[in-house]
């Protein structure tokens, strides 16, 4: 019954997202006026130190020619959406605000936060990227920081995406908080970030995918990039995996991209503001410990 009534609310959601995604022009909207082969993608939450030193960082280290970074903000905060604004402003980088309400709906409580990341993704898509239709696009979350000059376009290379893998009993995925697609591969497929259950299987933001998607690839024949997770801090009372992981734990991405796990802390672990603060001040002492240096 419980399964019963989330396929029903997951299914009301699409649609909603679906009509969202044509309302008409946001006035908070900042966009370079001029078209880009490739588009990075950052969904923001609240946190307006990750998003400058992620802008700072990608200034510095991605290297491809006609890009645009663009922050589509999904920050149920106002005071937030409007510093992130006024840094995407100052920085000459893009800014596309999220519909506020998107982060309220009912579904958000039974999915998790999956549902809300998602939700931000699928406007994203259908209200920017279907109007600029770009060669390529990437999605990086906001506490995902190049750490060493790198190129989507090189790492993409003939493929039609390359991510993240999330790779479930029933399916397969991309975690949407760093990857590559080439936009023709799957954009005819009218992509679905949201979360999805197949069978026995929870897919979380990203997951909605597999079956327009995903699932036209035989997964043994992806390459995935490395991801290495280590356990940085000790806090008090966290046993199970997930607030362990959520809380106490850094990845390396790809050997060049530092994924500071649960920044925004939606899933509210003790200390964790705290820790992200320490973390962005010592960025390449923690990068340099990462790769063992």
């Amino acid at each position: 019954m419980i399964k019963a009534i989330k396929h029903w609310v997951y299914n009301q959601h699409r649609k909603y997202v679906w009509v969202l995604s044509r309302i008409g022009k946001q006035p908070d909207v900042y966009i370079p006026t001029d078209k880009r082969e490739l588009y990075v993608i950052t969904i923001a939450y609240n946190h307006t130190r990750l998003i400058e030193k992620q802008i700072e960082l990608v200034k510095q280290h991605v290297k491809d020619r006609n890009y645009l970074h663009v922050v589509v903000d999904n920050s149920p905060n106002r005071d937030a959406r409007r510093r992130i604004k006024e840094i995407c402003v100052r920085e000459k980088v893009g800014y596309v605000p999220v519909p506020l309400f998107i982060d309220k709906l009912i579904c958000h409580r039974i999915f998790g936060n999956g549902i809300s990341h998602g939700a931000a993704l699928n406007w994203m898509f259908y209200y920017f990227l279907k109007q600029q239709k770009p060669v390529r696009f990437a999605l990086i979350d906001h506490d995902v920081f190049p750490m060493e000059d790198c190129s989507f376009v090189d790492k993409l290379g003939e493929r039609d995406f390359y991510g993240v893998e999330r790779i479930k009993e029933h399916g397969w995925y991309m975690w949407p908080g760093w990857c590559i697609f080439r936009y023709d591969a799957i954009s005819d497929c009218n992509p679905n970030f949201l979360p999805y259950y197949l069978k026995e299987s929870f897919l979380d933001s990203g997951g909605g995918n597999y079956p327009r998607f995903y699932g036209r690839y035989d997964v043994k024949n992806v390459e995935f990039p490395t991801v290495v997770t280590k356990r940085i801090r000790r806090t008090k009372g966290l046993t199970a995996y997930n607030d362990i992981y959520h809380g106490d734990c850094v990845q390396l991405i790809d050997n060049k991209w530092l994924h500071f796990i649960n920044g925004s802390n939606c899933a509210k672990i003790p200390g964790k503001e705290k820790l992200v603060d320490k973390m962005i001040d010592n960025i390449e002492k923690l990068y340099s410990a990462m790769k063992g240096e």
